[in-house]
């Protein structure tokens, strides 16, 4: 588990959120419960889950698109600055190799067994929370691209679909220096499985 201080932070308030929805705990005076049931009431638990994994940092995949490389090794090449003469970063875009809504929405449907306030439980979370957060440094018209696959595609063919070409980063070199990769993310056959559950339907 690799996640740092900011990204736990998030992480135990959508495991205690989510603990306390699925327990149906709340305050004596409050009028209104929780329905899975209800589609709006469902966008409040993977909302949950996606603005937290959003906010958390991104835990890198060291894989980058070749377009990606080519317009970082054009910025270098013609660089901004800012009014006092510093040269500005460049500024990459990042894809969720998931769809984190669909994390979260797949977390309490297939593995509501975990929101029971334990170490245990809470162990597991954190695992589903880590992984929502990897990225891929895309271009910001291949996210755009990207977005639109969401909840329609699978999220192991959407790179395919959109026509990417992969690369790696290796070591602590530049990611101007990546090269291309048949390396692929790692998804759980068991999220793919209802995914396409998902899609199906």
């Amino acid at each position: 588990m690799t996640l740092n201080r900011r990204s736990l932070l998030y992480a135990q308030k959508t495991y205690m959120s989510i603990c306390d929805v699925v327990n149906k705990r709340s305050l004596s005076f409050f009028t209104v419960e929780f329905d899975w049931e209800d589609d709006s009431n469902k966008r409040l638990v993977t909302k949950e889950f996606y603005d937290k994994v959003f906010h958390a940092t991104n835990t890198h995949t060291k894989l980058i698109t070749q377009k990606s490389v080519d317009a970082r090794i054009a910025y270098d090449l013609n660089p901004k600055f800012d009014k006092n003469g510093n040269k500005k970063s460049y500024q990459p875009c990042y894809d969720h190799v998931t769809t984190p809504q669909l994390v979260g929405r797949y977390l309490y449907e297939e593995k509501k067994h975990i929101f029971n306030y334990s170490e245990e439980g809470w162990t597991e979370f954190m695992w589903w929370f880590e992984y929502a957060t990897n990225v891929v440094e895309t271009t910001k018209e291949e996210n755009t691209e990207l977005s639109k696959l969401n909840l329609t595609k699978p999220s192991d063919e959407k790179y395919e679909i959109v026509g990417i070409i992969l690369c790696e980063r290796f070591e602590e070199s530049k990611w101007i220096n990546s090269i291309p990769t048949d390396r692929k993310f790692n998804f759980p056959q068991e999220f793919l499985d209802y995914e396409k559950k998902c899609l199906e339907n």
